[in-house]
């Protein structure tokens, strides 16, 4: 299946495949919206060039994006070389309501950093669904 610029890793290939069989679309069609989802980075990037904030002042912009931005490992999206993005999650996860945030329900690790604290992660989270 053809890509975007060499954006997209291999597993997203794959995601973008099961998730195209699944929903009955064409690849096409999810590997144009998981390109959106890798380029999403540097809009921010750029974006926090411009503002300390993503809204101009913090704001439920910068919490919503964050939540997903923090385990861009997970999804293998790299923030390398994106200095504005680095330094506004560094100012994000240093928040006092963040670092509470990140443990509840029980703490998030550096997902996909940490083969092993994602997998104990990924355990805990089966847990709770099953619930």
């Amino acid at each position: 299946m053809d890509h975007p610029g060499g954006l997209l890793h291999d597993r997203h290939l794959d995601l973008a495949q099961l998730v195209a069989q699944a929903l009955g679309v064409p690849d096409q069609v999810v590997v144009r919206r998981v390109a959106v989802a890798a380029l999403a980075p540097r809009f921010l990037d750029r974006r926090l060039g411009e503002s300390e904030w993503l809204a101009g002042e913090y704001s439920i912009a910068d919490i919503a994006n964050w939540s997903w931005v923090r385990i861009h490992g997970w999804s293998g999206v790299s923030v390398e070389g994106l200095g504005n993005l680095q330094r506004w999650m560094g100012t994000m996860a240093a928040r006092p309501a963040c670092e509470r945030g990140v443990r509840v329900p029980m703490p998030v690790p550096d997902i996909g950093r940490d083969a092993k604290a994602t997998e104990e992660f990924a355990k805990n989270a089966r847990t709770i669904l099953q619930r």
